[in-house]
Order: structure tokens, then sequence, then C-alpha cells
């Protein structure tokens, strides 16, 4: 059908679909309705009616979150994250950071509103909800010392946290204090050798090994679980798989 030129009766079908929520773009798609170029004329054209358009149209999107920004910074700023301020009015995310990115005045009160959340008893986000660290006494953190000089484990915060302070502690309380900096790093030299995960010391534990998991003979080897990551390295090597053929070639036999 063809399009027709808008008329008042166009108009006032128009302002009551606009206020009652329905798009521009589905209103104009009607049947006999001007195309949207036409309708963007007629408004700027007569004023008037631009007006009219305006005072139906029901506010949202940015306009709707500019308009209540004072409220919705007093929620932020009394404690909600973002997305709870936003859904007490029923407004999105994307439209809030899409208005930031235009109005650069809003944004500097939002970050106002952030800071003086974070400033407060409402505070949000990682420091709001770690618990607060236990007061470590100083023979805590001498055990600590001792934790690590006889820890055989590849990373010694591995072993801390428990009953001692964590690695996190100990290293803070390092660079607070120097003469406990010296002790960590003694404490650190004197570890036990780790075990080297390199091709030399796999074949050498397999060669020693014995039953049918290589996995497990390389533990009972070295006192070490290999992790998975260096056995696909390794499994690529001819030697190493020479050396596993042989595990299991024992095994075999041990087992007829």
């Amino acid at each position: 059908m063809a399009r027709t030129s808008l008329t008042e009766i166009h108009f006032d079908s128009i302002l009551a679909r606009v206020s009652a929520g329905e798009r521009i773009t589905s209103i104009l798609n009607t049947p006999g309705f001007p195309k949207r170029a036409a309708f963007e004329a007629f408004l700027r054209q007569h004023p008037e009616y631009a007006s009219r358009y305006r005072e139906a149209k029901p506010i949202g999107g940015t306009d709707a979150i500019a308009a209540k920004f004072d409220e919705l910074m007093q929620h932020v700023s009394a404690g909600k994250s973002l997305d709870e301020a936003l859904a007490v009015f029923g407004f999105s995310n994307s439209s809030f950071h899409k208005l930031m990115r235009a109005r650069r005045d809003l944004k500097a009160k939002f970050v106002e509103a952030t800071e003086a959340r974070q400033a407060g008893p409402n505070k949000r986000g990682k420091a709001a909800t770690m618990k607060a660290s236990p007061r470590w006494s100083g023979a805590d953190f001498e055990r600590a010392l001792d934790v690590i000089r006889n820890c055989d484990l590849t990373a010694y915060d591995d072993a801390l946290g428990r009953d001692v302070p964590s690695g996190l502690s100990v290293r803070d309380r390092a660079r607070r204090d120097p003469e406990y900096a010296e002790r960590l790093r003694a404490a650190i030299e004197a570890r036990p050798r780790p075990v080297q995960y390199d091709l030399d010391a796999a074949i050498i534990a397999l060669r020693a090994g014995r039953g049918r998991s290589y996995r497990r003979a390389l533990q009972r080897a070295t006192g070490q679980v290999w992790p998975s990551v260096v056995l696909a390295r390794l499994r690529k090597h001819p030697e190493f798989r020479a050396a596993l053929s042989q595990l299991r070639m024992i095994y075999s036999r041990q087992s007829q």
C-alpha cells in the first residue's frame, strides 16, 4: 500500500501509540502511515507538533537516567552496587554507561558517589568482603620461618597460612622489617633442594621404578607428585618413552 502524507488523524494516532510505549519505528511501519523521513521532516517544519510529540514520549533510556541521576547516586553512596541501584528504577546498565560517555558532569558525580560509598561502612568489592587478618605475634612469624626452612614443596606459600602467617603476610613483614627480611632469605636458602622436573631426573626415576604406573614410579623415586603439564612435555621425548616402555616391560614380566 502506498504511503500517505501526514494528517492530523495520523498524528493523533501516533501520539496515542507513542504514549502507550510503542516504538515510533513500529508505528510508522503501519500501512498507510508516512515514512520515518517524512515524519521527522514534518516535526522540523511544525515546532508545535514537535513539542506535542516530545511530551507524549514516555521518558526512557539515557533521558530517564539523567532525570533520576541524583536519586540514583544516593543509592550508590548509601552502599548499593551500580546494578542494584539501577534495578531500583528499572534502568539498564548499557543505557547508564552510554550516558557516562556522553555526560562528563554526571560521570564525575558517579565517581564521587562510589568514592563516598567506599569510604563508608558499606563499601563494596573485595576490600569489603575480606575478613580481617588475624593479629600474628612475633613468635608466629618465627614459626613461619621454621616452616619455610623445612618446606620441600615447590612453593612455600602452600605450607603457610593455616596455623602460621600466610606467605603474603610474611613478605609484608619482611618489607617493613629489614632484619626479618634477612632471616627470611636465609630460611629460603636453607630449604631442601626441590625436585628438578627435567628429562634426566625422569629417566633415572623410571629406570629405578617398579610397578605399572609411571606416575607412581616417579613419585616414589622423587618424593614428589609430578605435574601433568611436565609429564605431557616429557612424553614427547624418545628417551622418556623408551624408559617408560622398559618400565612397562619389567612390570609385564613380573606379572607373568
